[in-house]
């Protein structure tokens, strides 16, 4: 960790500005979460990544950049020798890179942006993430039961007390308010903010589900989607537009394919037709309260929304809306998937762990009493 603040003295002149400037590194510290301390060979789970940060302020400007490098998360036996040959990723590499600035007479603006992100989820890895939690919660629970407990003495509950004359809130008298008076606070002031922007972009998520012990697993379900957002005065009046695509299919072991869930949709543009992901689209947008004061009383039949009475907007407005129909396709196999997955998982979560580490896909025996020797090339990886 290097971190360093640079103040560079002001000269003589009255307009020089203070210049700030932060610079932290963390470079690639290893979290490591373990089933037991007593043994060596427990079972682990590695959090490993790579820090950057900037900061630069001069007077009311300042620039930002950070990036998250070889950010991943795998499972292992804790033991330095075996750790190589048992690891089982959960979250591959992956990256986070932000970047911003306030331009001038603006506030803040950043974009956030990541690389692919791959996530495999199986039985093993929760089971050893539920052990490890049942291990740190044994722990507090332990502790919280020998701690002493203290005693309170209620030898002197029933014994009676002066009264004593205190003046409490709610034995005060409340004075009435006019209602104009009540709407006019209720206005908020027109103050000027500074327009804040945020972009945040999810290229590729790509969660696999899997059936299986160690490397020797069996991909299930797979979910592929991407994010991309646009977050807007967050500070003042929050604006949010946001769209998410999907894309859901199981794996058919009997024809040995990938068969659709939440199928893509079918454009066509002329004589060609492509296929497309699902989209999903997301729109917040936050009203000032002086443009939503209204008396829902007057201007309109019981229950109609406020556009209807004036055309006064709502405080918060919330559109989740998709241009496509959602396309889901359920079949026989489709539930036996999710059965399936369902009984594994729900093993693994009341089940001990035990480590098996990595197994080979080949396993040749030899009992002929002879040498052989095996010349391995890209093919059997």
């Amino acid at each position: 960790i290097v971190p360093s603040l640079v103040s560079v003295p002001p000269p003589n002149s009255a307009s020089a500005k203070t210049i700030i400037t932060f610079n932290f590194k963390c470079e690639h510290p290893d979290i490591i979460l373990v089933e037991n301390l007593d043994d060596i060979n427990t079972n682990a789970l590695v959090l490993h990544a790579e820090i950057t940060f900037k900061l630069r302020t001069s007077g009311s400007h300042q620039v930002v950049s950070g990036s998250l490098n070889d950010f991943q998360l795998f499972s292992c036996c804790y033991n330095p020798l075996r750790r190589q040959e048992t690891k089982v990723p959960v979250l591959h590499p992956l990256s986070v890179v932000l970047a911003g600035s306030t331009p001038e007479n603006s506030g803040l603006h950043l974009d956030l942006s990541t690389t692919a992100i791959k996530i495999r989820v199986s039985p093993g890895s929760i089971q050893l993430i539920s052990s490890v939690a049942t291990a740190l919660m044994g722990k507090v629970d332990q502790k919280l039961s020998g701690e002493a407990v203290d005693t309170v003495d209620r030898s002197n509950m029933w014994k009676v007390e002066k009264y004593n004359d205190v003046d409490y809130y709610f034995l005060k008298t409340e004075l009435g308010e006019e209602a104009f008076e009540v709407h006019n606070e209720g206005k908020i002031s027109e103050d000027t903010h500074l327009s804040e922007l945020c972009v945040f972009t999810v290229p590729t998520l790509l969660i696999t589900v899997e059936i299986g012990v160690g490397t020797n697993t069996v991909p299930m379900i797979l979910v592929e989607t991407s994010i991309q957002a646009s977050i807007r005065d967050w500070s003042s009046l929050l604006n949010v537009e946001s769209q998410l695509t999907l894309e859901v299919c199981y794996y058919n072991n009997l024809l040995a394919l990938w068969e659709p869930l939440v199928e893509p949709v079918d454009t066509k543009e002329g004589k060609k037709t492509s296929y497309l992901p699902w989209e999903l689209f997301v729109q917040v947008e936050t009203n000032p309260e002086a443009e939503t004061l209204l008396d829902y009383s007057i201007g309109g039949p019981a229950g109609s929304s406020p556009e209807a009475k004036g055309g006064v907007k709502p405080l918060m407005y919330i559109n989740v809306s998709s241009k496509e129909t959602l396309p889901i396709t359920i079949t026989k196999t489709c539930m036996e998937v999710l059965n399936n997955l369902s009984n594994e998982f729900s093993k693994a979560i009341y089940k001990q762990a035990t480590f098996i580490g990595e197994r080979a896909q080949f396993i040749i025996k030899n009992d002929s009493g002879l040498s052989i020797t095996l010349l391995l090339n890209k093919e059997f990886k």
